[in-house]
């Protein structure tokens, strides 16, 4: 009986060790290219809003602009589209609002929030030292600022602030 019971928790043991290495090996292979994202504001306005990511050929990347989300040479990938619309109106984003973004964390790292009649979208990137959020914020249908948070080399937070015309 003794033996019987020690064969079985060992058998309960590996079938449970082998299940976690199988889903740890599917969360490391999952790259995700685009997402789009649909809801209802407090005001009750419906939202859309979709990503595309472009992966990135290290060889052919060259950038003389601040690249956001990489602490090495080549990004993984980079913002390719950004669109949102806000009761079925397309809200105005400037495409350098966007194009200097890197390794947004998707399906996670996209949210949409309401600040009294302030619309604000979030994109999480990078990870550990290079982590970023962009905080995009919309008004009238259009974006007009973006901030950025991220750690500066001294480990500390930093906010810029851009705001479009």
């Amino acid at each position: 009986m003794e033996r019987l019971s020690r064969k079985v928790f060992l058998g309960v043991i590996s079938s449970f060790f082998c299940s976690c290495l199988l889903a740890s090996e599917i969360e490391q292979t999952s790259s995700y290219y685009s997402m789009s994202l649909d809801g209802e504001m407090q005001t009750g306005e419906k939202f859309s809003t979709s990503i595309s990511l472009e992966k990135t050929v290290c060889g052919k990347y060259l950038s003389t602009q601040r690249v956001y989300g990489i602490d090495r040479y080549c990004p993984n990938t980079l913002v390719k589209d950004l669109k949102i619309q806000i009761s079925n109106k397309t809200v105005v984003i400037p495409n350098k609002a966007f194009s200097d973004l890197a390794d947004v964390n998707l399906p996670a790292g996209l949210y949409m929030t309401q600040h009294g009649k302030e619309a604000r979208l979030y994109l999480l990137g990078g990870d550990g030292v290079a982590a970023y959020t962009a905080t995009f914020f919309i008004r009238d249908n259009r974006v007009i600022a973006r901030s950025i948070e991220e750690l500066s080399q001294d480990g500390e937070l930093e906010k810029t602030m851009v705001k479009y015309k």
